[in-house]
């Protein structure tokens, strides 16, 4: 199982997929968030490294609700950026591209610590065809 913390920065295990998360955090296990306001937690892009085009819309589903506040995500662009120690997505560094914002709003007045998980299927690109799935756990505090 992947933690929160892996799931900012690190590729999935294939060949031609990467997933990149932003903002960018030291890898540690706890994001903190202010209180009252929607932010965006983290960025899954999966793209090809020979061209930088997406590589299929990953489909994310809620496998835990957090209890004390909601997440929700959006298909939208970003930049790109190689979290991961592979060098062949440095050549889409920079470039604009598709993926699936992660943002976490807690309820009104809350602080505190929330923990959610999200569930990921992605094309898989090594091993033949069909998807791959892993969960993603994510542990919030709130300020």
């Amino acid at each position: 199982m992947l933690t929160f913390a892996h799931w900012r920065k690190v590729l999935l295990p294939a060949a031609l997929l990467a997933v990149t998360a932003v903002p960018a955090q030291a890898a540690e296990d706890v994001l903190t968030l202010p209180a009252n306001r929607e932010t965006q937690i983290g960025f899954i892009a999966p793209i090809a490294a020979t061209t930088c085009e997406v590589a299929g819309k990953p489909k994310i589903h809620i496998a835990k609700a957090p209890a004390h506040g909601k997440v929700r995500t959006q298909w939208t662009t970003a930049k790109y950026r190689n979290l991961s120690s592979n060098p062949a997505y440095n050549l889409c560094n920079g470039k604009t591209v598709h993926g699936t914002a992660i943002f976490y709003r807690p309820d009104n007045g809350f602080r505190g610590t929330d923990t959610f998980s999200l569930g990921v299927t992605t094309q898989r690109y090594v091993d033949g065809p069909g998807n791959q799935t892993f969960l993603i756990p994510a542990t919030i505090h709130v300020k």
